[in-house]
């Protein structure tokens, strides 16, 4: 599969060339080629992105005239795309899949059951160091599957659509948090599915491409401050202070999640499902997600330091870590007492 770089004549710095290898040195979009027509000016919309210091093979370049393609003279590289990398769809071009429908891509038989029935099962390699086993097992093999359960966020409320005005409301929002407490990816996902569905609006394209590049490095800083704190954690764990940390560890052990309870400022039921957001008491850090129960009232709960017995699994919907609950121990910050609350 090709496509299409291009950038003008006098600008060659955003794009590295070596022999028949290209490196891009910064962000720069690779074009999809028209299947109809070989004319470059009927080349399509963007189809993948490349990242500072990502190569591929270059299968031909010229350099068109001042006029033709632009008004000025551009460089236009056909590449090769590469096998992984971000990409578009137009969401007007494609639908939902059912239940029934995830259940057999997956390869699983469906059963319905409520609302809530988890319908898949992803297959993702492992070490044994990483699998679970039980006694007696034979865990010879090189090659180990981890089965993990999908948990379906309950979608039946009717939401919003989505709407700049609504979009920029969060945005305002999520610039009041601390860094490290702000839900970063959920509103980039939201801005990114407004720029598809409203492409063509010029306005949507400006804000909307800028609060993402934003909201990028607005990400790219949370991960530094993460690896940060993990390195921090690792020190711990070789100090004198490492019987007090391995109590600890120990005591939250048989917790999923360990945080504090919070409300989301993006999953709030309008433009995404209601979920509670459960949070890193220090850092503020998202840990993840606790969808709204019937049988628990949780509003209760919100601003406590909360130990969650249950399963942590990734909602490919909102590519976010969604807890599904057992039970509830509100966790005192001080003297690390456990309270049995809810189950």
């Amino acid at each position: 599969t090709i496509g299409y770089i291009k950038y003008p004549a006098s600008e060659t710095s955003v794009f590295e060339t070596k022999d028949n290898i290209g490196t891009a040195m910064g962000e720069i979009e690779v074009l999809a080629k028209n299947i109809e027509s070989d004319e470059l000016y009927r080349s399509w919309r963007p189809v993948s992105r490349l990242q500072n210091g990502q190569q591929v093979e270059i299968l031909e370049t010229i350099v068109t005239e001042p006029g033709t393609l632009h008004r000025e003279s551009y460089i236009v590289h056909t590449v090769a795309l590469p096998k992984a990398s971000v990409g578009w769809i137009n969401s007007a071009v494609i639908t939902k899949a059912t239940p029934e429908q995830t259940a057999m891509f997956y390869g699983v038989d469906f059963e319905e059951a409520t609302d809530l029935t988890e319908v898949a099962l992803v297959l993702t390699d492992a070490t044994a160091e990483t699998g679970v086993f039980t006694e007696g097992e034979d865990c010879d093999d090189e090659n180990i599957m981890v089965v993990e359960e999908v948990v379906l966020v309950d979608e039946s409320t009717n939401l919003e659509p989505l709407s700049l005005v609504e979009l920029e409301a969060a945005w305002k929002k999520i610039t009041a948090e601390p860094v490290m407490g702000a839900e970063v990816a959920p509103l980039e996902d939201m801005y990114a599915e407004l720029l598809l569905e409203q492409y063509e609006d010029l306005v949507v394209q400006q804000i909307a491409g800028n609060r993402i590049k934003q909201l990028r490095v607005w990400s790219g800083l949370q991960e530094q401050r993460t690896r940060i704190e993990l390195l921090r954690a690792n020190l711990i764990q070789g100090s004198d202070d490492v019987s007090e940390y391995r109590s600890v560890m120990s005591m939250f052990g048989d917790y999923a999640l360990v945080g504090t309870l919070t409300l989301s400022n993006t999953f709030d039921g309008r433009l995404r499902p209601f979920m509670y957001r459960v949070q890193n008491g220090k850092s503020g850090r998202t840990l993840g997600y606790l969808p709204a129960n019937e049988d628990w009232e949780l509003s209760g709960l919100v601003g406590q330091s909360v130990g969650i017995v249950g399963k942590t699994t990734w909602n490919p919907n909102w590519r976010v870590n969604v807890v599904e609950a057992t039970r509830f121990d509100i966790l005192s910050p001080t003297t690390a007492t456990v309270t049995p609350d809810i189950q």
